[in-house]
């Protein structure tokens, strides 16, 4: 895994880094990535991460973007970071006793909360499904059973948002 999730000159290249997020987070979750290498990726996400807003991996600050915009340039690659963060915390040993991560992690399951996982406008569910499914794909629900104290905003959020979710996957199999 290498992350390339920085130093974007302009928005192509930051969806792109969006997507490779999207392929780091599925390879993390289905492979057996060696720890140094997941720690290396993770320091990465750390001193790459763009945007000037505390705990979010954004294309330019949240409060400066229209409000169609946050949910793709700021929520969900904000998102992704944080699954893969989440995914690596549980997993990894050298992610745990590395310090910074730790603040980096708990201040981005913060920023995860603004939302309430929802998308934008019309498309508020569909962007709470991508967000949910995401956090699905990083056992979100194993770390927040493991470590519930680790940020209670997001824990008690991701409880409720669960059951909200599972509602909307029983109706959509009716």
């Amino acid at each position: 895994m290498i992350n390339s999730f920085y130093g974007f000159t302009d928005l192509k290249e930051f969806e792109d880094g969006i997507r490779k997020l999207r392929e780091d987070l599925h390879e993390l979750t289905t492979t057996k990535v060696p720890e140094h290498e997941i720690k290396e990726y993770d320091i990465l996400l750390l001193k790459g991460r763009p945007g000037d807003v505390k705990g979010f991996w954004a294309y330019d600050n949240p409060g400066n973007m229209p409000s169609d915009c946050r949910v793709a340039y700021a929520y969900t690659p904000t998102y992704l970071a944080t699954a893969i963060l989440m995914y690596s915390w549980m997993n990894y040993q050298a992610v745990r006793d590395f310090e910074p991560l730790e603040k980096l992690l708990k201040d981005a399951m913060q920023a995860c909360t603004g939302r309430n996982f929802m998308g934008h406008g019309y498309e508020a569910e569909e962007g709470f499904i991508d967000a949910m499914q995401i956090f699905e794909e990083a056992h979100a629900e194993e770390f927040v059973r493991k470590y519930p104290k680790f940020c209670p905003e997001f824990t008690n959020l991701y409880d409720a948002a669960l059951k909200h979710f599972e509602d909307i996957k029983s109706r959509k199999k009716n």
